[in-house]
């Protein structure tokens, strides 16, 4: 908790994003009594700062049920809490919607990726989603660059980008709210739809570079010489020089995902984007994401357990692979599901750089892939 006497800010927030699924039972629990404890002694704060606000910080939901949904929320959800000086403040989420040209916010907050705090807006025109956050969180204008690049698409499934700039040391970002809601499980509809949308993204010239930034950032992040992910490379290399580069959403689930009935009305949360991407990631994180919240296999565990041999003939991915003209085999599904599984360790370390100290979150993503002893299985 920040020494609160010690500072001199009028206006104070405090808080964690949410762990992500796979963080091990006693780590969040531990992190969730931490918590708690800490919103106690913040509220019994007294001098210059006083308690004004708590905003309940949810993970993704993956499961359905009442009683999980609760469960995962008071162990994996996070928390802010707003604290500010006697007398009259400005909030820093009322500076940034101040400045983005925004009434007053007076509906509840909500947490997105990367630890963004999210709130619809009212405007002149109509309402619109805020994205604000304090760079150690995570800038949300990372996800602007990806709306910047897909409007040339003339797609209406992503937002457009309305505004974007940095006030109070939080960076920010204005974008259209569509319309639609989050689906509990995408219908057959809406999993055509998406394939139709992922083969839509923008392409670049060269082979995918984005796998070997991505290895290189976990190889950095746990110490690993090149050498240990030498294996990875060699297989990855000879398959992606063959595929073109594409853009990829890079977290794309149901929670991001906008319907109305059966027809798709929105893709959402691009924060995780890369231009220069391998085709089919976000079909594995697709398929991956339906399959974890039946069976609870993490991103390691359903690498390594070949549960990516299922997009030889997912309907989704078939589709997909015909429409971009790309004539699938093993090796190249291995590729791609080893790209996938590299953009997602380092992206969520991004988000979450704590999660390279939870010994149960590196055991099943990271060592079940790279950990010493490890022996490749031979391609069937």
């Amino acid at each position: 908790m920040p020494e609160l006497a010690r500072t001199d800010a009028d206006v104070v927030v405090w808080g964690a994003g949410p762990l992500a699924d796979g963080t091990g039972p006693w780590p969040a629990a531990r992190r969730a009594a931490a918590r708690e404890m800490a919103i106690v002694r913040l509220r019994a704060t007294r001098g210059r700062l006083a308690f004004l606000r708590l905003h309940r910080l949810p993970p993704p939901v993956h499961r359905a049920g009442r009683v999980r949904t609760w469960a995962r929320s008071a162990l994996l959800g996070g928390a802010a809490v707003e604290l500010t000086r006697q007398g009259p403040s400005v909030r820093v989420i009322d500076a940034v919607a101040d400045a983005a040209g925004a009434y007053g916010i007076d509906r509840p907050l909500h947490a997105g990726s990367g630890g963004a705090v999210v709130v619809a807006v009212d405007l002149p025109g109509g309402s619109a989603i805020l994205r604000a956050a304090c760079q150690s969180l995570g800038d949300p204008r990372a996800g602007a660059r990806a709306l910047q690049a897909l409007e040339a698409t003339g797609s209406d499934l992503p937002p457009r980008l309305l505004a974007s700039g940095e006030t109070a040391g939080a960076g920010w970002t204005l974008e259209t709210r569509l319309p639609g809601r989050r689906p509990a499980v995408l219908s057959t509809a809406v999993r055509t739809a998406l394939a139709d949308f992922l083969a839509t993204l923008p392409r670049v010239a060269d082979p995918p570079s984005a796998p070997g930034r991505d290895l290189d950032a976990v190889g950095e992040t746990f110490g690993l010489g090149r050498e240990v992910l030498q294996d990875l490379r060699v297989r990855l290399e000879p398959a992606l020089d063959s595929l073109p580069g594409v853009a990829r959403h890079g977290d794309l689930w149901a929670g991001n995902v906008l319907v109305r009935g059966d027809r798709l009305t929105g893709v959402i949360d691009w924060d995780a984007w890369a231009a220069d991407a391998t085709p089919g990631e976000d079909l594995v994180h697709l398929l991956w994401a339906e399959r974890a919240s039946r069976t609870g296999r993490s991103l390691g565990e359903f690498l390594e357990t070949r549960g990516w041999l299922e997009l030889e003939s997912w309907p989704p991915a078939r589709r997909y692979w015909e429409t971009l003209g790309i004539s699938v085999n093993r090796p190249i599904l291995r590729a791609v599901s080893v790209a996938w599984w590299a953009g997602q360790i380092a992206t969520n370390l991004r988000r979450l750089p704590q999660l390279a100290s939870d010994r149960q979150w590196v055991r099943r993503n990271v060592a079940v892939v790279v950990g010493p002893g490890r022996r490749e299985q031979p391609e069937r």
